[in-house]
């Protein structure tokens, strides 16, 4: 409840609502679990299938963008994270 905006992966979400998150339909089902425990913000990263953003007032699905081959994902959602933090900082 505490928290501006939380950042689930597909699995992460599933785990911590219950409900299978396979792409943004489901993701929306989720984030929606998740915003009735507080936080201001949920974004879903939905990996080939991009990103879900939902709050009390505005949901968007962004696609992913094809950056060339995928070697390594472990690392995707640090990216992710990372890079959100820097353009919240940057205002």
């Amino acid at each position: 409840a505490l928290c501006d905006i939380v950042t689930p992966n597909e699995t992460e979400a599933e785990a911590l609502t219950g409900h299978p998150v396979t792409g943004p339909d489901d993701a929306v089902r989720a984030a929606d679990a998740l915003l009735a425990r507080g936080p201001g913000a949920v974004i879903v990263t939905l990996g080939a299938q991009g990103v879900l953003y939902r709050s009390a007032t505005q949901t968007i699905h962004q696609p992913a963008f094809t950056p060339g081959p995928v070697v390594e994902t472990t690392g995707a959602g640090d990216a992710f994270n990372g890079a959100l933090a820097t353009a919240l900082a940057e205002g």
